[in-house]
This record gives C-alpha cells, sequence and structure tokens, in this order.
C-alpha cells in the first residue's frame, strides 16, 4: 500500500511554515515533517518578489528535512 501525504504551507509576511503529514488508516494525521523559514518577498500578506518566495520555502524544505522521519522524492 502506497503512503498518502499532505503538505500543509503557511506563507506569511514574517515567516513560512511547512508541516508534512501521513494519512493513517484511522484518517488521523500523523506529523512526519516541520519546517520554518523567514520569509522574503512577502509584504503586508502580498507576494511582491515570487522568487524571494520560492527561495524561502525551499530553506523551509531543507529545515524540515533535518526533522522529517519519512524520505520524500517529491512533493506535487
Amino acid at each position: 500500500m502506497e503512503t498518502s501525504y499532505t503538505v500543509g504551507l503557511d506563507i506569511g509576511s514574517s515567516k513560512i511554515v511547512l508541516l508534512i503529514g501521513e494519512e493513517l488508516a484511522d484518517n488521523t494525521i500523523n506529523i512526519v515533517g516541520i519546517g520554518e523559514s523567514t520569509s522574503k518577498g512577502v509584504d503586508k500578506g502580498l507576494v511582491i518578489d515570487l522568487n524571494s518566495v520560492v527561495e524561502a520555502i525551499k530553506t523551509a524544505l531543507n529545515e524540515q528535512r533535518k526533522w522529517q522521519t519519512a524520505q520524500f522524492h517529491r512533493l506535487t
């Protein structure tokens, strides 16, 4: 059986938070990854520099790799 994951991404003006959860058989979610980075390219909730936002998301993704308990080859 293939494991199903849910990704939550909060892009705020001060920080970006990424959560990855594994969906369990009893419909609960086990958090298997969490990452955070300083937000860049966002001002008052508006994206003003998309490339900076993408880099901040990549930083959060790399940060969660230090914490994660599962390996991901691709997030879509």
